[in-house]
């Protein structure tokens, strides 16, 4: 019986290609957003940010808010799958004998995942004014809340900004 073994790579030559692999994902990314930013990332985000707001605008308060829970519940799925997806490719590489170096790839994508949902939920809070002054003086305002269920019950209260121009 004859046995062949081919010859290891260098260790040099398996971090050239473990670089060209990072690199060519790195230029395949950088297609996908810039390439397509044109004819599909704006047109989506001008459609979501303008349908969104010609609903309130024309009064369809409701269609907005049903368009809001279904969009939270998009990204809650997307959230959930994605982290389903690591674990399963982390237990398929423990089980290929992978181990510990399984563990530590994974962690990557669970952070990441968690990460992105983290900076989602905290984009926005509640209170908070921010811009900058184009004028000094004080300024009156009106905050109007009313709770969403039927019959919803009304609050307001008047407030005055008095903004500060730093010279």
């Amino acid at each position: 019986m004859t046995t062949v073994a081919a010859p290891a790579l260098p260790v040099q030559a398996t971090a050239q290609r473990e670089r060209f692999y990072v690199r060519m994902a790195t230029a395949c990314l950088e297609v996908a957003v810039i390439g397509f930013l044109p004819s599909y990332w704006m047109p989506m985000f001008r459609g979501i940010s303008v349908g969104q707001t010609s609903l309130v605008a024309g009064g369809r308060i409701v269609r907005h808010r049903e368009m809001g829970v279904a969009g939270v519940a998009l990204a809650t799925a997307m959230v959930l799958v994605g982290l389903g997806m690591a674990i399963n490719s982390m237990k398929v590489r423990e089980a290929a004998g992978a181990g510990d170096a399984a563990r530590v790839f994974s962690s990557v994508s669970v952070t990441g995942i968690l990460l992105v949902a983290a900076a989602v939920m905290n984009t926005r809070k509640p209170g908070e004014l921010s811009g900058t002054p184009g004028a000094a003086g004080t300024f009156d305002f009106t905050v109007r809340a009313t709770d969403s269920s039927p019959g919803g019950f009304q609050q307001s209260a008047t407030w005055a900004l008095s903004p500060v121009i730093d010279p």
